[in-house]
């Protein structure tokens, strides 16, 4: 009678069973919710990122860094998704057509375009060389990736030793990575994670108004006075130039108070400015007038770094006169130490 009444064996498997999978089960859910709060997370802190959405999605579904994967996308295109390259490379992750787009399950050309399809092939790709390389020996992992990507996995693996232009390309987009990660750490530390996304945006979006409204006060005019050689402004611009800056009276021009000044010299903001358009005019004539507003609050080192990233946020429209305006400013700073 007591035996009828306990569970058979098998019934205790079951149970086993079926505790372990809700167990699985509440397991995943937790992961789920994680990496979503995760994604949610890098929406906020790389909100100014064009096509940001689509850079998430990709790097979530092949497990690669997202700052990684929008470094590439800069030093590749200048997150130009129109960008085609004398050998034949497309869109924002500059997918070659067709070798490499076939390869990566891409039969139409027009589709290298999309800015989420490409995105998504590039990442994918990045993940098939990071698995690719997980063996190699001598350089690392993430280096030997890059150096693949850029001159094929075939060239890399028949090389004697790293090609000085691969290692060139891997060390660009390490530094947009770090500027990119950096940013958000020194943001959080000195205004914690949500005031600090609401500073961005408010200092961007107060930028984009001043330039937009030709309120804004430049500095580069008093380096000119004390500078003669400093270089002429040669964008239109509506009629924002040097000279009319000269000649006009202080409350012609909207004060420099007006702007946000939580961070009054941030990467992040002029980097948005430029790389949201793909008009290299545009971009030079962006950059221009930032740096009349902004420049002047700029350290030493955060023109450095600026400096070191126009080629690649700029492309065709750096020119003399934009890095020699660059250069004065950190003249400056260095005769003021």
């Amino acid at each position: 009678m007591i035996k009828t009444l306990l569970p058979s064996s098998t019934f205790i498997r079951q149970i086993g069973l079926a505790v372990l999978v809700l167990l699985a089960t509440a397991t995943c859910s937790l992961s789920w919710a994680e990496e979503a709060e995760l994604s949610e997370d890098s929406a906020k802190r790389l909100g100014d990122i064009p096509y940001i959405d689509c850079f998430i999605r990709s790097a979530d579904r092949y497990e690669v860094e997202v700052e990684l994967a929008i470094a590439v996308a800069i030093v590749e295109s200048s997150l130009n998704p129109d960008a085609i390259s004398s050998s034949g490379a497309i869109g924002l992750m500059q997918i070659k057509w067709p070798l490499t787009a076939e390869h990566l399950g891409i039969t139409q050309r027009d589709l290298l375009f999309d800015p989420c399809i490409n995105i998504d092939a590039g990442v994918s790709y990045l993940r098939e060389l990071m698995d690719l390389n997980a063996t190699s020996q001598g350089e690392d992992l993430l280096t030997q990736t890059l150096a693949s990507y850029r001159l094929g996995p075939t060239t890399i693996a028949n090389a004697a030793s790293l090609p000085e232009q691969a290692a060139d390309y891997a060390e660009a987009i390490f530094k947009q990575r770090d500027i990119l990660t950096e940013e958000d750490v020194v943001a959080e530390q000195s205004l914690g994670s949500a005031t600090a996304e609401e500073a961005l945006a408010e200092e961007t979006a107060g930028l984009r108004q001043a330039l937009e409204s030709n309120e804004a006060v430049t500095n580069l005019n008093v380096l000119r006075e004390n500078n003669p050689s400093a270089p002429e402004n040669t964008f239109s611009n509506q009629g924002l130039n040097l000279a009319d800056l000269d000649s006009a009276k202080p409350s012609d021009l909207g004060p420099v108070e007006s702007l946000p000044q939580i961070n009054p010299c941030s990467t992040a903001s002029v980097r948005t400015l430029m790389l949201g358009t793909h008009n290299p005019t545009v971009r030079g004539e962006k950059f221009d007038q930032w740096l009349k507003i902004t420049g002047i609050n700029c350290t030493e080192s955060q023109l450095i770094t600026l400096r070191n990233s126009l080629p690649l946020w700029l492309g065709t429209a750096l020119n003399s006169n934009l890095l020699g305006a660059v250069e004065i400013l950190m003249e400056e700073k260095r005769a003021s130490q």
